[in-house]
């Protein structure tokens, strides 16, 4: 955030940078699992319109019948709320802790190991941007095979299977609920 754009911004409409970026001050922002903070619910409903689990209409609904109290996230009535928990749910059991996830969590991690090992990045650029580390990574392709097969797992061009009796890798994802 120090080297972004945000800083001056936040300056030029005298917001002090250190309390934006404490989290005490915006208690509705962040909440321990399984509370409803504002993190959470911004994600899975962009998430959820993203992947077309939901439409505009349902965002809009679970959106209107959501209201904070005593800096807390709650529904107005419990159908929005179970509408929400559904839909957090799925996202959860198909999109955040589901195989596919999974595997591209792991090989995300393997990826920019190997990176690092073999000196294609540094660790200070996994303090820049996604498009500064892979323009370093992207053109080692050619020539490192690893390389190539891990960015191929990363993007499901290579197949896999969940098989207990025949693994490669145990991976655990955060599974997540509200």
């Amino acid at each position: 955030m120090e080297k972004s754009e945000i800083p001056p911004i936040l300056k030029k409409h005298g917001l002090d940078k250190d309390r934006v970026l404490d989290d005490s001050h915006f208690r509705l922002k962040e909440t321990a699992l399984p509370g409803l903070c504002a993190d959470r619910i911004d994600y899975s409903m962009r998430d959820a319109l993203a992947y077309g689990v939901i439409d505009e209409g349902t965002k809009d609904y679970i959106r209107n019948h959501l209201q904070a109290i005593e800096n807390r996230w709650v529904f107005s009535d419990l159908k929005s709320a179970q509408t929400f928990s559904t839909l957090f749910h799925e996202m959860n059991a198909s999109h955040y802790a589901g195989l596919l996830s999974a595997v591209m969590f792991q090989t995300v991690g393997e990826y920019l190991r190997h990176a690092l090992s073999k000196s294609y990045i540094s660790e200070s650029d996994l303090f820049s941007t996604d498009q500064a580390v892979l323009s370093k990574i992207l053109p080692r392709h050619k020539s490192d095979q690893r390389l190539s097969l891990l960015w191929d797992r990363m993007n499901n061009r290579v197949q896999f299977k969940d098989d207990p009796g025949d693994f490669d890798y145990t991976i655990v994802c955060k599974s997540r609920a509200v």
